[in-house]
């Protein structure tokens, strides 16, 4: 049995880190289930951020604006954007 090569992906909220599954459909489930969540008390806005940045690894549109958002973040606050 042969293995992939190529490294997990990560998704990283503050000092998380959470592996990503490989499969469109289940990123796709566990984005939608986090936003559903995220909409009902009480942990509701913590999961949100999750939520959608996990969906937007697979719509254009929400990337776009994650994507925009991100870079006004570094923009506003210089030393975030260092590594």
């Amino acid at each position: 049995m042969k293995r992939n090569s190529a490294t997990p992906s990560y998704l990283t909220i503050g000092r998380f880190r959470i592996r990503v599954p490989k499969r469109r459909a289940l990123r796709m489930a566990l984005g939608f289930g986090l936003l559903i969540r995220g909409l009902l008390p009480p942990a509701g806005p913590i999961l949100l951020p999750a939520a959608l940045t996990l969906l937007s690894m697979d719509i254009p549109k929400l990337r776009r604006l994650r994507r925009r958002m991100l870079l006004r973040f570094r923009r506003s606050r210089p030393r975030y954007g260092r590594t």
